[in-house]
């Protein structure tokens, strides 16, 4: 039998010592590079359209910002905001970045004093829950 198969990019002869098997491999490699391409301009398309976000996050970042610049220490900050200690280390990071870039803005005054009516009213739940705590502590 004489088979031959013609390629554009390349030729096989299965008459050779390989028979049949580096034609079929050749087929899989081209088939996959197409494949591959179809799932990235779908997902292009995807995001152009607004359709495609990823995995949701679960970790309450704006909670955790609060706490940060509240003062508390990262072991708190995980257990008041049920995630690890790597999550409040991560939104640390972000939170950085993100105090970094509003410095270049100049915000205005009034979100200054809103931001800081914010934060004053968060070291006043943050005190409670620590005195809860400490009474709690003291009743165990």
């Amino acid at each position: 039998m004489d088979l031959k198969l013609n390629f554009t990019s390349e030729r096989a002869n299965c008459n050779e010592s390989g028979g049949i098997s580096p034609a079929l491999g050749a087929l899989a490699q081209m088939e996959r590079e197409i494949i591959r391409n179809r799932v990235i301009a779908g997902l292009q398309n995807a995001r152009a359209k607004g359709k495609y976000k990823g995995r949701d996050r679960k970790r309450k970042d704006a909670l955790i910002f609060s706490l940060l610049s509240a003062g508390l220490s990262f072991r708190e900050i995980s257990r008041i905001a049920k995630c690890s200690h790597g999550s409040v280390s991560a939104a640390k990071k972000d939170w950085l970045a993100k105090q970094k870039a509003s410095e270049s803005k100049n915000p205005s005054s009034a979100e200054d004093t809103q931001r800081s009516s914010y934060l004053q009213s968060l070291k006043s739940s943050l005190e409670k829950y620590r005195t809860r705590r400490a009474k709690l502590e003291q009743t165990h």
